[in-house]
């Protein structure tokens, strides 16, 4: 009969659980220098991250003070556009209202142009009944 691989798993765990570890000379002091080496680059792993913590502390400082002028830049800018628009009311109020200027303006010239001839005329009526120049 084969073991399942349950009854396999089964049987390395208890042969974890009584594990027994032989040390070979020198061993210990191996172990030794590699936990002080370990605790020196864990000791550098901290001091990196500390750095990095107070960088990352900062630069989110810096991304919520750039978050907060992009929002009063947001309301200057609808603050703008309101104005604008005004603006654009008033000269488009005062464009119309030189447009009528302008066309009674036209009417002017027209009735000018019209008086001219009138009076082109008058005075070609008046020459004509001068006496003619002396020589």
């Amino acid at each position: 009969m084969t073991a399942t691989r349950e009854d396999r798993v089964t049987v390395l765990e208890g042969k974890v659980e009584n594990l027994e570890i032989n040390p070979q000379p020198g061993q210990n002091d191996a172990f030794s220098r590699n936990l002080v080496g370990l605790r020196r680059e864990f000791a550098e792993f901290r001091a990196t991250q500390k750095k990095q913590d107070a960088t990352l502390a900062m630069h989110t400082g810096k991304l919520v003070g750039l978050g907060n002028d992009l929002l009063d830049l947001s309301g200057s800018l609808n603050v703008v556009k309101i104005e604008l628009r005004d603006f654009k009311d008033v000269v488009s109020g005062r464009l119309e209202r030189l447009d009528d200027d302008v066309a009674g303006l036209k009417e002017d010239v027209s009735t000018l142009k019209t008086d001219m001839v009138e009076v082109k005329g008058a005075l070609a009526e008046i020459l004509e009944r001068l006496p003619p120049r002396a020589a």
